[in-house]
């Protein structure tokens, strides 16, 4: 049997549709929402970064500061408005399968098709309501993107300058601004963080923020859902490990160490379906000032008072009124085991 016979019946023996394998126009882009933190690091730290540059465009000599400024908001507003109109167009696909035609069952539906597809009375309702998806989504991406750039860029600059500053007066193993921006894997994890919550409150698709804050996660170790809201100078050290869901809210001057996670402690379900409720508060808010030694957990909807302090290890699952100080109880003398060294060897 050669390669294509064998091919061919290994698609019929999984019963795989070769319909259902079709290229698809939309597509989130790894590649581009790297370019897109690559100009975001420009945008905030243009005296450590460099701006990402096509090769078709003009050489960097020959553009003065305000012309490679314009080349760089110009073209993160690019791939903000094609990456959030493609995640739209994805998350209705997803919502919805497609014939081979490519129509939405559910507008196959709404229309009252055959077996044998759309009815020609009805193609030109359900296309209508694909082109109006279409613009609709084309339409929503482009209000996205405007508003990122006229309303939450400046404060995205200034949070990361206040996060790079916290790094830098907090960690005494920091020499320089420079050694902050170019080497923390903290201030790399915020920066997505960051641009992926500013686009969460504007509508953005939450396929777009999670692949930006996911890309982080895969490269830091650190874990922060887009919508978690966090205040200015907060300070990751390390970071490894670091688990933040997505209702928690975190103030001012926070400190975090690595291992920390600020989690649910449960899951509310719906007592007659068994399905867990979504969109409850189940994660802690941690006021001003606080600081959370490496490996503690912080679980449920709790509180913890400005000026705190978690020491490591520490389990948290109540309020903690401000200017606590907890930390884990040292564990009785435990037996110490002895291994005797012989001549020839253990006596294991």
């Amino acid at each position: 049997m050669n390669r294509l016979e064998v091919i061919r019946k290994s698609i019929s023996y999984v019963g795989l549709d070769p319909a259902m394998f079709k290229p698809y126009p939309f597509n989130v882009s790894s590649s581009a929402l790297s370019e897109l933190m690559d100009c975001m690091s420009y945008i905030v730290f243009p005296e450590f970064s460099e701006p990402p540059m096509n090769p078709v465009t003009v050489p960097e000599q020959r553009l003065g500061g305000s012309a490679l400024l314009q080349w760089t908001l110009t073209r993160m507003a690019d791939i903000i408005n094609s990456q959030i109109y493609s995640a739209l167009m994805l998350q209705g696909h997803t919502k919805c399968s497609k014939d081979e035609a490519g129509i939405p069952h559910s507008l196959n539906a709404e229309s009252g098709s055959n077996d044998d597809g759309f009815t020609p009375q009805n193609e030109t309702h359900a296309f209508g309501e694909i082109r109006s998806f279409h613009l609709e989504a084309k339409k929503r991406a482009e209000e996205i993107t405007e508003a990122f750039l006229t309303r939450k860029l400046r404060s995205i600059r200034w949070l990361l300058r206040t996060d790079a500053e916290s790094i830098l007066n907090n960690d005494i193993a920091s020499n320089s601004l420079s050694e902050v921006v170019l080497c923390y894997p903290g201030l790399r994890c915020m920066k997505h963080q960051r641009t992926a919550h500013a686009l969460h409150e504007l509508g953005a698709p939450s396929i777009f923020t999670r692949l930006l804050t996911e890309m982080a996660h895969s490269t830091t170790g650190i874990d922060i859902h887009p919508a978690t809201s966090i205040g200015h100078h907060f300070f990751i050290d390390h970071g490894t490990g670091i688990v933040i869901g997505s209702t928690a809210i975190i103030g001012n001057y926070v400190s975090i160490y690595h291992g920390v996670t600020l989690g649910t402690r449960s899951f509310p379900v719906v007592a007659k379906t068994g399905e867990k409720v979504r969109n409850l508060a189940r994660h802690p808010i941690i006021e001003d000032r606080v600081t959370i030694y490496a490996n503690a957990m912080v679980l449920g909807r709790i509180r913890i008072g400005k000026d705190s302090v978690i020491g490591s290890h520490c389990l948290v699952l109540k309020d903690l009124p401000p200017k606590s100080m907890i930390r884990r109880t040292s564990n009785a003398k435990l037996p110490t085991p002895y291994i005797t060294l012989q001549k020839g060897g253990s006596d294991i």
